[in-house]
């Protein structure tokens, strides 16, 4: 999922039914992950999790509309992750804007 796909996902919530709720939580796992590359989003993501805990439907779309907000400046780009092999497959850990992959000393050479 590119950063505008997300925003729109985001910027989709109805209500808070059980489904609802379910995808309350993909969406908050989903943009974590946009955080770790990109600190900008920290802040309305912040928001937008202390939204989803106090399980008030306007809020969280309030917030969830900030963070899409942050989300959309940065364009369709994909999430950048690591190529790199591993143990068990590609990394495939998010890669931060600067520095190497946190989880660099697990990478292992390609065979």
């Amino acid at each position: 999922m590119n950063a505008v796909e997300l925003a729109e996902a985001l910027t989709s919530i109805h209500d808070l039914t059980p489904d609802g709720v379910a995808n309350l939580l993909r969406l908050s796992r989903a943009s974590v992950a946009w955080t770790l590359r990109y600190p900008q989003l920290n802040a309305p993501y912040r928001g937008f999790v202390r939204a989803v805990d106090q399980e008030a439907l306007p809020a969280i779309q309030f917030a969830a509309a900030e963070l899409a907000g942050e989300l959309r400046k940065l364009g369709a780009i994909p999430l950048a992750r690591c190529p790199e092999n591993a143990v068990f497959g590609t990394c495939g850990r998010v890669l931060r804007l600067t520095g190497p992959c946190s989880a660099a000393d697990e990478h292992v050479p390609a065979s």
